[in-house]
């Protein structure tokens, strides 16, 4: 048979058949390589998602300190860029606490070069920090991975320009280039936020969120950042029930952070469910670590002083432990009148922790308000030691504006007025580079210009103010006292009376400060029936309120009735004995009673304290005339000796020479300068 041609089939596989030895071999080669590039990758893979979880981690750690301590959160007392309004716990620690948070953030921008969110937060704590040019440097480096990373630009032009907000042409710039994107929507946010405009901020802060890309969020943090944003406006603008729910989404999304659960809290109270809002507390309370608890407290007890919940606030004060107890302890004390109590609780706390500048901003103040900010024997070397230490707060704490405003207001009681003003200048400057938006510059400057004898100028800083913040209670209490001191009593009382209506804060000091101006424009409006009523309630707000036995005993003195009138003067002077006003009110009666050598002492007095007092100065000269003859007493020789020594460059010099030109031909060795 002849043989059958072999296929290429039948070829192939006997082929295969006598190389299948080596085929394995290979496929076995092949196998071990392909396993080997799997695991490769696999490693490669986990090291790339190591390190995305580090910078993931680090990114918002650093996000973490940036937005926590959002300054009087509760009291909802903010504003500003909603983005960048978390009063930064950094800026209170320096350079120096804020290294391992800089550290981190600099090696996962190096370890991740593609994304822009870590030199981005480089550049935020930069800022936060003062220094501008690195701020700049790393803003660029963000903008250099990421060219329409807006934030990043945003701050950028902050740092060049020296403080926020943007101006609003170049935002408009920003939004044309970016039209319709997130980057839009993020500096519609930005631009409402600054100016106020809360219901468009919420509305801009919900399209930043819708406008999120499917694979994520644009930057990290993001999201949280337009929740907190969205809740703040909402809860500003009168929307508590969504505020209600923007918190809660933030808190879910980051249960670490409390400031979402203490506005969470904010908006329950507002919407009249104080128990919600006190399970949400708890809840916070036993979440957190034992440090973080002496700080939540402290601010619980804060929100609920200012709540007038009394009782609460210091349940909630008693369970901070260590030095923040006395300093939530202080600000209580500070806040009622209670300026002794404030002062030994302030150096308890400076004692265990000697860099709290905010114990340092309380000792001040408590120290100034203690003394009534008087002149006279004794206050010398306070007032000079207060200034000491006004100094040495601002040396310690160049970049807290409230240092500043604490030494603007020592200088002020040391007569040293120019210095004064460019002190609360300096403190405003501090201010705008660490993007506050709080008006305590523009009070405190208000307030030495008022001092000052410039009431127009005054005027016309406190107004503006207002304006932008029609709430502020201390910048209308300030500008009523202009108003007063301008002698125009109407409007000043138009001022009071808004101020009373307002919700009274802190339960004591001023609800009775704002009757005790009403009844003062009152009184010298002459309507001494009302101003009666007000001084009355401003003794029931604080008994220890001298500015209420002032009124009351003008009041009472005016209608006839100079015994009650004369009992309120003693009762005032038993509470502060230096108080120049009450000398006066004291000097007057008594010269309506005919009494007038005890008025003479009185109204010298007066003028031993505060030799500027206008009011004293006259009711001296007008009792002097009336005896005829200069009396002889002892105080009146210390008194031309005290007017000599101190007659200050002021608007009442002429009133000081005038008294010592009376004085001067019946006591010896008295020549007006």
């Amino acid at each position: 048979m002849e043989a059958r041609p072999e296929g290429a089939w039948e070829r192939a596989w006997r082929c295969l058949r006598r190389e299948r030895g080596k085929l394995l071999l290979a496929a076995a080669a092949l196998a071990a390589l392909l396993v080997l590039g799997w695991l490769a990758w696999k490693r490669e893979e986990a090291e790339r998602e190591a390190v995305r979880l580090q910078y993931d981690a680090v990114v918002l750690g650093a996000a973490r300190e940036i937005y926590r301590g959002m300054p009087n959160v509760l009291g909802m007392e903010v504003g500003g860029d909603i983005l960048r309004i978390f009063q930064p716990r950094l800026a209170e620690k320096g350079a120096g606490g804020a290294g391992e948070t800089l550290r981190s953030l600099a090696e996962v921008a190096e370890a991740v070069p593609e994304r822009p969110e870590a030199p981005y937060y480089l550049a935020r704590v930069l800022w936060v920090l003062g220094d501008a040019e690195a701020a700049r440097r790393e803003a660029r480096r963000a903008l250099e991975r990421a060219s329409a990373f807006v934030p990043a630009e945003v701050l950028l032009g902050e740092a060049a320009r020296g403080a926020p907000p943007l101006e609003d042409t170049a935002i408009e710039v920003l939004c044309r280039r970016y039209r319709g994107g997130w980057q839009e929507a993020w500096l519609l946010a930005y631009e409402h936020t600054w100016a106020r405009r809360w219901p468009e901020a919420a509305e801009a802060f919900g399209r930043l969120l819708e406008l999120r890309r499917p694979e994520g969020e644009p930057y990290l943090g993001l999201t949280v950042e337009g929740l907190m944003g969205r809740g703040v406006a909402r809860l500003r603008s009168g929307q508590p029930r969504g505020a209600l729910q923007d918190f809660a989404g933030a808190w879910r999304m980051w249960p670490w952070f409390p400031e979402a659960a203490l506005l969470l809290a904010r908006a329950w109270h507002v919407l009249g469910n104080p128990e919600e809002a006190e399970a949400v507390l708890g809840e916070l309370w036993s979440s957190v670590d034992a440090t973080t608890r002496d700080e939540i407290g402290a601010r619980v007890a804060t929100w609920y002083w200012e709540l007038e919940e009394k009782e609460k606030a210091w349940e909630w004060a008693e369970r901070v432990t260590g030095w923040q107890r006395p300093r939530v302890k202080a600000w209580f004390h500070y806040h009622e009148g209670a300026f002794e109590e404030s002062i030994e609780e302030c150096r308890a706390v400076l004692a265990a922790a000697p860099g709290d500048r905010l114990s340092a901003q309380l000792l001040g103040g408590s120290r100034l308000h203690r003394q009534g900010h008087r002149f006279g024997p004794g206050w010398d070397e306070e007032r000079r030691d207060i200034l000491a230490h006004a100094r040495r707060s601002v040396e310690s704490h160049p970049d807290y504006a409230q240092a500043w405003y604490i030494l603007a207001a020592a200088l002020a009681v040391n007569g040293l007025g120019d210095e004064a003003l460019a002190a609360a200048q300096a403190g405003l400057e501090v201010q705008a580079r660490a993007a506050e938006q709080h008006l305590a510059g523009s009070f405190i400057l208000g307030l030495l210009l008022r001092r000052q004898g410039r009431l127009e100028e005054a005027e016309g800083t406190l107004r503006p103010a207002l304006a932008k913040e029609p709430e502020n209670r201390f910048l209308r209490l300030e500008l009523a006292s202009v108003l007063e001191e301008s002698e125009i009593h109407a409007e000043a009382l138009a001022e009071y009376e808004a101020l009373i209506a307002q919700r009274p804060r802190y339960n004591s000091y001023f609800p009775a400060r704002y009757h005790a101006g009403a009844a003062a424009a009152l009184n010298r409006l002459g309507r001494h029936e009302e101003a009666l009523v007000h001084a009355s309630r401003a003794l029931e707000s604080l008994p220890r309120n001298t500015a209420g036995h002032e009124e009351l005993a003008f009041a009472l003195w005016k209608l006839g009735r100079p015994e009650e009138a004369f009992a309120a003067v003693e009762a005032g002077l038993e509470a502060l004995p230096g108080r120049v006003r009450l000398h006066v009110v004291r000097g007057w009666i008594l010269e309506d009673a005919r009494r007038l050598e005890e008025a003479v002492m009185s109204f010298s007095k007066a003028l031993l304290d505060h030799p500027d007092c206008a009011e004293a100065h006259e009711g001296l000269r007008r009792t002097l005339q009336a005896l005829g003859k200069v009396p002889d007493l002892p105080v009146v020789a210390r008194l031309a000796e005290v007017l000599k020594a101190r007659a200050p460059e002021a608007r009442e010099r002429k009133r000081i020479l005038a008294t010592l030109a009376v004085l001067r031909g019946s006591v010896p060795n008295v020549e007006a300068k």
